[in-house]
């Protein structure tokens, strides 16, 4: 079975920087890559989410973002 990655995109419409203090799932079969550690005022970053299955069927998982 064949990796497949997304791109996500964290917006932040304030003035201030936003502190991202971890991104995580809740299913070790999706890894988080090229999380950032803060993302300017109005202004966006992207993260990498990359699902690895392991058997035929559904899976899920809640990716979290913790910030400031």
């Amino acid at each position: 079975n064949a990796s497949f990655t997304r791109t996500f995109t964290i917006q932040n419409t304030a003035a201030a920087p936003l502190a991202i203090g971890s991104i995580s799932s809740s299913n070790v079969r999706f890894v988080v890559s090229g999380a950032p550690t803060t993302v300017a005022g109005n202004s966006s970053a992207t993260f990498n989410v990359t699902f690895t299955p392991t058997v035929v069927g559904v899976q899920n998982a809640t990716i979290t973002i913790n910030n400031d």
